[in-house]
């Protein structure tokens, strides 16, 4: 038997600059801007080598 699957929720531009806004760490804002800009996933920037 298959097994329905949902679409992943995708936040807004709006929501995306807010969070963006509230984070205060500027290595922290570069990873999510840099995950959000290019779709990565979570388990897939984990594996980007920060230097």
């Amino acid at each position: 038997m298959k097994l329905d699957h949902s679409l992943p929720t995708v936040l807004s531009r709006n929501e995306m600059q807010s969070i963006i806004d509230h984070t205060p760490n500027l290595k922290h804002k570069a990873i999510i801007a840099t995950m959000y800009s290019s779709g990565l996933r979570v388990s897939a920037s984990a594996a980007l080598l920060m230097i």
